[in-house]
């Protein structure tokens, strides 16, 4: 088993590299599509947006992964189930909060891309973390 404070500190890393590639992703694609010019000042902003966004996703998972230290077997994939929904279930929540606050703010699915965006931060953080504790975990039955 990997101790606590490995998986807290790959689960970090891993929301890091994740909100970073898909921050830089979803920036370029935005630039692509509006061609706009290529501003660093713009790219870096964006990908600390989404990185804030991230982070607090990374607090609600902090428990899960804190808690769960076998990850063999169908766990991992219960894992991946779990750890990809997070991110969208929260973009979901807040949607539908919005529309009883005020339902005539605009549709319900008018965060598309933001919803896409924390689906794929979520899902690539959590495939990371999880091969990094794989690979902790058999790095340490090895040795």
């Amino acid at each position: 088993m990997v101790p606590w404070w490995k998986r807290l500190i790959y689960s970090f890393v891993s929301t890091l590299v994740a909100s970073s590639v898909c921050g830089s992703f979803f920036e370029l694609v935005h630039l692509m599509d509006h061609n706009a010019h290529f501003q660093v000042s713009g790219l870096f902003w964006f990908i600390f947006a989404v990185l804030v966004f991230a982070l607090a996703g990374w607090l609600l998972a902090v428990p899960v992964v804190l808690t769960v230290k076998n990850i063999h077997g169908r766990r991992m994939w219960f894992l991946l189930a779990v750890g990809s929904c997070i991110a969208p279930i929260v973009i979901l929540g807040f949607e539908f909060v919005g529309q009883l606050i005020d339902p005539h703010s605009g549709s319900f699915w008018a965060g598309t891309t933001f919803f896409v965006l924390a689906a794929a931060v979520s899902c690539i953080t959590t495939i990371i973390y999880l091969m990094l504790i794989r690979r902790a975990d058999e790095l340490r039955v090895s040795n």
